[in-house]
């Protein structure tokens, strides 16, 4: 009970973060992971999801954000390691558009439950 409790605990507050926040860059070595928290906003116009962002240039990265948040639309941006993502670059166009970036990590997989272990924000 106590387990069930703390996972739905922490999926709330991932949810929340994801919801409050303009830009998020999520990141995960785990595709399932990514996928399971992606999924649930696929349908959403409000949303653009650009997946697999370590394969885009600079350039093209930044240019579909500029588009989303002028739009006053949310980006969500998907990557195995932030490393592999120009954050200092969206930071930058989040401070120079007046929006809100969060970085999310999920960590592993817990296959039965269908969840993340855990995660990490900043």
């Amino acid at each position: 009970m106590r387990v069930c409790m703390e996972t739905e605990l922490k999926l709330l507050e991932l949810k929340e973060l994801v919801t409050n926040k303009d830009v998020i860059v999520l990141t995960s070595s785990e595709v399932a992971t990514v996928s399971w928290l992606i999924n649930g906003y696929q349908e959403n116009a409000d949303i653009q999801i650009i997946e697999n962002a370590h394969k885009l240039d600079t350039e093209a990265i930044l240019a579909q954000c500029r588009s989303s948040l002028s739009e006053s639309k949310k980006v969500i941006l998907t990557a195995q390691f932030r490393s592999q993502l120009p954050i200092i670059n969206i930071a930058s166009l989040c401070n120079e558009k007046r929006k809100s970036l969060i970085n999310i990590e999920l960590l592993g997989w817990d296959e039965e439950n269908r969840l993340p272990y855990s995660f990490s924000s900043f």
